[in-house]
């Protein structure tokens, strides 16, 4: 699971683990507001505010239980 750019939108709010330009990590849900002139306005949720803006994310999996 690599680090993906915002441009590349993650399922309609499904978790994932975003990277944060301050450097911090939060688990957030990205969802499309709707279209204005073309461009698709995103809302990511669980940044930690209006001002936490995502810099990448990657999709969060499951590991294997330990044996």
């Amino acid at each position: 699971a690599r680090w993906r750019p915002v441009i590349e939108k993650p399922v309609d709010d499904k978790p994932v683990l975003a990277l944060m330009e301050s450097g911090e990590y939060a688990i957030a849900r990205c969802i499309d507001l709707g279209e204005v002139g073309g461009v698709t306005l995103r809302y990511w949720r669980g940044t930690g505010g209006s001002d936490k803006h995502v810099a990448a994310w990657r999709p969060i999996t499951e590991e294997a239980p330990a044996e």
